[in-house]
Parts: C-alpha cells; structure tokens; sequence
C-alpha cells in the first residue's frame, strides 16, 4: 500500500513538472512566433543587402569622386566613379537613339576614367571635370527625350518633371565643364522651369508655351555637345 501511494505521488510530481517546464516555454519568444505560427525573423548579414543608389544620387557620386581624387584617394575615386558608370548603364538600358548613343559613350568613358584614376595614370581633376560634364549632358538629353515623348502621350506632369531634369543637367554640364551661362543660356533654363513647373501643377501653360521650352533645350544641348 504504501509503495503504490509513493508510486502515484512521484507519477504526479512528474506530471506537475512537466505542466511548469511548457508554462514556461509558451512564455518565451521563440514559443509565441512557433504558437502563432510564425517563421522566425530572419537575419541578413550587411554583406548580403543591396543598396541602389536613387537617380538623385547621380550628381553626389561625382563631388565624392573629384573630392576623393583631390585628397589623393584613388581608391575611392574610382569606386563612385564606377557607381555613376553603372547608373548611366541602366539608364541606357531603357533609352532609345541619341540618348541611348550619349548615356552608352559615356558608361564607358567613366569604366576607362576609374581606371585610369586607379592606376595612377590620371593626374589632372579636369580629365574627371571634363568626363563629368559629358555624362550630365548624355543625362540631359534623355531627359529632354523623355519629356518629349510625355509630351506627345499627353502626360503633363512628367513632360514637366522631365523638362525640369533636362534644364537641370544644361546648367549642371556646363558648371562641371568650366562655362557660366550666357545670356541665351541662362533665359532658356530659366524658361524651361519656369514652363516645368506649370506642367507639373497641371495649370498655367499654353501648348505654344511647351513647344518653345522644349525646342530652347534642344538648341542648348546641341550646343553642349561642341562645348563639352
């Protein structure tokens, strides 16, 4: 009698163990995500993320370069000079023409710069100014090329976002290439935006209007092309 009262006693303090033991596991963390059936979170190593830089990053890869070149550190001189190579390659990848034919030279003439520049074998900042302003050119004519094709679809808004771009890169290309603005210059930029921003708030502008900033950009892009 007494070996089976012992017997059923320690049965139930077996019992009364195991009842606390998963008491306590449902309280941790990692038994609510399994209860709720939920994947643990899962851990990306920093080597594993990919960051892409966005389009406004574009001018800022440039000014590290030069500023990266100028403090000797061809390292990573090269390295956003590459960074922008690789975004104009994209770029190209979706333009189509001129804009396709600019965005191409230039991708490869900023892979042969980064090399340049870390081999050594470039030693003047105006090699990278003048390869800069290129590339802002090449950017500028898709741009405009975007904006006309908007145009032509009746997308307003991004007929004016594109024209902004495109009046932004003239102004860009020739600051990298040494030029300030000329009289003509300065109204057709000035003029563009001033057109950009109506398109863009969908009021204010006249078809006359639009085909006049549009053709303005078009002459001072022709016009980069001999400058830079």
């Amino acid at each position: 009698m007494r070996n089976a009262m012992v017997e059923f006693m320690l049965n139930l303090l077996i019992v009364m163990l195991i009842a606390v033991v998963q008491t306590q596991a449902l309280g941790s963390p990692i038994a609510k995500t399994i209860t709720n059936n939920q994947a643990p979170p899962q851990v990306i190593n920093d080597d594993e993320k990919i960051q892409v830089a966005p389009p406004d990053k574009s001018e800022e890869h440039f000014h590290k370069a030069r500023a990266s070149f100028l403090k000797r550190d061809t390292k990573a001189a090269a390295a956003e000079i590459r960074k922008e190579a690789a975004f104009l390659k994209l770029e190209a990848s979706h333009a189509t023409g001129q804009a396709k034919k600019a965005l191409t030279a230039s991708v490869r003439e900023l892979e042969k710069l980064a090399e340049g520049v870390e081999k050594g074998t470039v030693t003047s900042g105006q090699d990278l100014r003048r390869a800069f302003a290129r590339a802002v050119r090449a950017l500028a004519e898709e741009h405009l090329q975007n904006a006309v094709e908007s145009w032509s679809k009746r997308e307003v808004k991004k007929a004016g976002q594109a024209l902004n771009s495109a009046a932004d890169d003239v102004e860009l290309a020739l600051s990298w290439a040494g030029h300030k603005l000329n009289t003509t210059t300065s109204a057709a930029v000035e003029g563009a935006h001033a057109v950009a921003a109506r398109l863009t708030e969908g009021a204010g502008w006249t078809r006359e209007e639009v085909g006049k900033g549009l053709d303005a950009m078009s002459k001072e892009i022709e016009k980069l092309r001999e400058q830079v």
